[in-house]
């Protein structure tokens, strides 16, 4: 096949800094200029790289001339940017060629919208073309893509740049070629239109935003005039939408699929690192262009985008190469082998996306993959439990510390916390930043505001103070003083007023003014505080909105109940509380292990009710239980299945997590044991902390199949309940087996054609390909899915698909520890030849580690088994169903 690369071009004007600050000192390498075709011809180097190893299956031509003579560049095409090492702080041998500074183009000297290349011979009849515009003319020049044939190619992936779906390439491509045209879009470049697109403060938030905007009343409808549509985020996330109508739960949809890093969110990466590097939307469009060239008919874009976001990490953390090497420019080699060989992990989440309707602030990935989206999250809860964090891995969330959470109403005010406390750590100021957090007792309201702090500002930075127990206001005087001393020792202080609202407000009146202008009176004596982070934490109120007196309808109480109100106003008014509200900079609402409450103020209720959009408690409260337990990260706890039941499932912890605390403290010594129902503390202590016949009532549930180590490694002989015969067993490992070979020809690791068929394997492999079919009985079941004669239907694979995404890792991780028990069963310890190869004779083997410390590389030998079990069970003519 061939393939063809046009756009506008740049003539990029890289500036390496140098050592040599002297004339006299010749030894030092000086600054370094750069010069180098950039814009679309960043692609066109991509592609180049991408298929040498082919030995020219693909011709990707540029289908511009470049210039003969560098006198021929117009100054408005001229790019120019500073480079020099980062990380600052680090030694040269560890840092890399980043931009510290974009100077931008030179002067406009043909019109703003520049000029294009002269157009050169095109392909006649290419596979794909690849048109990258940066709105810099090219879409507006016709001459330059008027004679492309475009009628011939299979498809067509346009990298394009504000403004969004405008002028006359555009037109035409939308028009003629909507059912085989891709767009690839930054979203930096979708926030220059009229939508509203927030910066992201979760995976969810973001993706509501984009959803609202595509639909037929918002900004970015005409985006839909394409048959895929691929919006990048930075070297964190992508989002591929495929236009193709369809009905989901009655609604028409859209097919999406978001590629992303499930702990970060847009941005994130990019504040992490020092510095900057140009092309990473290139990165993404070749991997793009590659994918579709080597599978024309169904092209793998979850794949594909996932290879992109790798290169475009790698570019942006290794820039353009390592400091102490001599820097080239763009360095489409090195880039090209991290598209075929992926060296970081990203995790995909399928989902259908309304076509004509607006998602609310409740929508959530999460609540998308459950099974049953209309109850808690209890399935995800359980196998948090058992397996550890790893059930959360595929799931966005947010990690800070030793805080985890998967709720977005909580990630996104976490995230909106760190926002200022960051922003506040950099900036000048003269008063402290005000947070207040709020929740009912023994929700964690310290822990969650502790571990942000401690990361934020060192663990040194925290001063904690119940002012509950203080007695008179030269006790918060003597507080004060100690914020000072630590900002006097160039410090930024953490403050945390536990209880500030006690004592009916008593102490809100003396906040205010070092909240407004930083300073304290003693005496006669104005001291000024200083940098500094108060956090106050209510006693009193669940949530900044019922901080203060509760809401009343007049219109439906009685008249002393409004007399009361009235009171409890002008109460709340004299304490000054309306005043401290307005001081606050930000706030935090902890939730705790109980369902988030709400109040229906419509209905003149003032009586707390469990919110029904509140499905990730059964999370905090397997989080909780860890830890409570003090469990290693990658413990597989064994814990009665009755007990864990009622753990997740009890309605109500009295005294939040003090009573998980307290009913888990029996368990603390055995937890490298079973931990038994026995093991519960007498009913008169379970009655203290929740309904202690309604939890008793809940463990009573039948007990599951226990998982033996000789079930997870695929050892036992199949019984007459499993679904599968022992043909099927020899089938499915046939199946693995060419799975794992085409892995390692994906990877480079092997060329065509040096595939080992099944039968040429040796007897002991062959047994272990048998083994992990086996296994794959006892992996669906962690999922509560088994195996059934018949055939999946095309709705029913892309959910099982979806659902296998969700919970990979954990998958993957139950894979490998099922191999490496099958191994050290026979007799196989770590170790490895040394050119890192397994020893056979020795029995030693490189991968016989846990999951986590592996390679990239290997993990996703696991990864690709889970990622074929459809493959796999219809080879033994199964289909796989919910138990």
């Amino acid at each position: 096949t061939t393939g063809s690369t046009s756009g506008d071009f740049v003539f990029d004007h890289h500036i390496y800094e140098g050592c040599r600050h002297h004339f006299s000192d010749g030894v030092s390498n000086g600054v370094h200029v750069e010069p180098q075709l950039g814009g679309a011809a960043l692609v066109h180097q991509l592609l180049d790289c991408l298929f040498v190893p082919t030995k020219g299956a693909y011709v990707a031509q540029l289908a511009v001339k470049e210039p003969e003579d560098e006198k021929e560049v117009d100054d408005s095409q001229r790019a120019y940017a500073f480079w020099r090492p980062f990380p600052r702080n680090e030694s040269r041998d560890k840092q890399f060629w980043r931009v510290s500074e974009a100077m931008g183009f030179g002067s406009a000297v043909r019109g703003e919208r520049g000029h294009a290349w002269e157009r050169a011979d095109y392909s006649s009849s290419p596979n794909v073309i690849v048109l990258s515009e940066g709105g810099m003319g090219f879409r507006h020049a016709e001459s330059c893509w008027s004679r492309l044939p475009l009628d011939e190619a299979r498809w067509i992936v346009l990298k394009t740049a504000a403004p969004i779906a405008e002028g006359e390439l555009w037109n035409r491509l939308s028009t003629n070629y909507p059912s085989k045209l891709i767009v690839v879009v930054a979203v930096q470049e979708l926030r220059k239109s009229l939508a509203r697109l927030s910066t992201g403060l979760s995976w969810d938030e973001t993706l509501g935003c984009i959803f609202n905007e595509l639909n037929p009343r918002g900004a970015l409808s005409e985006l839909t005039k394409c048959q895929h549509l691929i919006v990048t985020f930075g070297s964190d996330g992508a989002l591929w939408l495929d236009m193709s109508i369809t009905s989901h739960r009655d609604v028409a949809c859209r097919t999406a699929c978001l590629v992303y890093d499930p702990p970060s969110v847009e941005g994130e990466d990019a504040n992490g690192v020092e510095g900057f590097a140009f092309g990473k939307v290139s990165c993404l469009t070749a991997a793009v262009a590659w994918e579709i060239s080597r599978n024309p008919t169904a092209p793998d874009l979850a794949t594909a985008c996932e290879r992109g976001l790798c290169a475009t990490r790698d570019l942006h953390r290794k820039g353009h190469g390592p400091s102490l090497e001599k820097a080239t420019g763009f360095p489409a080699a090195r880039l090209a082998k991290v598209i075929t060989n992926p060296n970081y992990r990203y995790s995909r989440a399928r989902f259908a996306a309304p076509v004509d309707a607006r998602l609310d602030d409740v929508w959530s990935l999460l609540h998308e993959s459950l099974r049953k989206p209309e109850q808690p999250a209890y399935d995800l809860a359980r196998l948090t439990v058992l397996r550890g964090p790893i059930a959360l891995d595929n799931v966005p969330h947010l990690k800070i510390g030793k805080l985890l959470t998967v709720d977005r109403r909580e990630i996104e005010a976490l995230r909106t916390l760190i926002r200022l406390m960051r922003n506040y750590k950099h900036e000048s100021a003269s008063k402290p930043l005000s947070i207040g957090v709020f929740g009912s007792p023994g929700s964690g309201k310290s822990f969650a505001v502790k571990e942000i702090a401690g990361a934020i500002c060192g663990p040194d930075a925290w001063l904690e103070f119940n002012l509950s127990q203080f007695a008179s206001p030269d006790d918060l005087i003597g507080a004060f003083h100690q914020i000072r001393d630590k900002v006097l020792q160039q410090k930024l202080p953490v403050v945390f007023f536990d209880e500030f609202d006690s004592q009916n407000y008593r102490w809100l009146q003396y906040l205010l003014a070092p909240m407004q202008d930083g300073k304290f009176q003693e005496g006669q004596i104005t001291h000024p505080i200083g940098k500094c982070i108060f956090v106050f934490a209510g006693g009193t109120s669940w949530s900044f909105e019922t901080f203060g007196p509760p809401k009343t309808d007049t219109n439906t109480i009685t008249p002393e109940a409004v007399i009361q109100a009235a009171k409890h106003e002008s109460d709340f008014r004299l304490a000054k509380g309306p005043d401290f509200k307005s001081r606050l900079d930000g706030f935090l609402n902890v939730v705790g292990p109980n369902q988030r409450q709400t109040t229906d103020y419509a209905a003149n209720r003032n009586k707390l009710s469990p919110d029904p959009t509140d499905i990730y408690f059964p999370i905090r409260r397997a989080l909780m239980l860890r830890s409570e337990l003090k469990c290693p990260r990658d413990l597989k706890l064994n814990i009665d299945e009755g007990v864990l039941n009622a753990i997740l499932r009890t309605e109500e912890f009295r005294h939040g997590s003090r009573s998980l605390s307290k009913l888990m403290q029996p368990f603390q010594p055995y937890v490298a044991e079973a931990l038994v129902r026995s093991l519960l503390p007498p009913v008169s202590q379970i009655t203290m902390h929740t309904d202690a016949e309604a939890f008793l009532n809940l463990c009573n549930i039948p007990k599951s199949k226990a998982w033996s180590a000789a079930a997870m490694s695929g050892s036992e002989e199949m019984s007459s309940n499993d679904a599968l015969t022992e043909n099927d067993v020899k089938q499915i490992a046939v199946a693995i087996n060419d799975s794992y070979e085409a892995l390692q020809v994906r990877t480079g690791q092997k060329q065509i054609g040096q595939e080992t068929k099944f039968e040429s394997l040796t007897d002991f492999l062959k047994e272990s390909n048998q083994a992990a079919a086996r296994r794959m009985i006892r992996i669906l079941e962690l999922l509560n899915l088994r195996l059934e004669p018949g055939e999946s239907t095309a709705p029913e694979r892309e959910k099982l698909s979806s659902l296998f995404e969700f919970y990979l890792e954990l998958m993957a991780e139950a894979e490998h520890d099922g191999w490496m028990q099958w191994h050290l069963d026979r007799d196989w310890r770590h170790g490895s030849l040394p050119d890192g190869k397994k020893d056979a004779e020795k029995k030693l083997h490189p991968c016989l580690l846990p999951y986590r410390q592996l390679e990239p590389v290997d993990q996703e030998k696991d990864r690709n088994t889970i990622r074929n079990y459809l493959d796999y069970a219809m080879t033994a003519r199964k289909r796989i169903v919910f138990a």
